[in-house]
């Protein structure tokens, strides 16, 4: 689940900053945080997993 919402946070983000640079508008800074903290996010998911398949198949 938490895995879902981080990737939406990624892909929301990169929408925002492209419309936020056609339209010149304000909030570049809050699209590109998000954008930051879905890819930290995915990242440790992704890490935790790998590492707990290591983990369950040396036992």
């Amino acid at each position: 689940m938490l895995l879902i919402l981080s990737l939406l946070a990624i892909i929301f983000s990169i929408i925002s900053i492209i419309q936020i640079r056609k339209t010149k508008e304000r909030g570049l800074p809050m699209a590109i945080a998000g954008l930051i903290l879905g890819v930290v996010i995915t990242t440790i998911i992704l890490v935790g997993f790998i590492i707990t398949l290591k983990i369950a198949l040396i036992f």
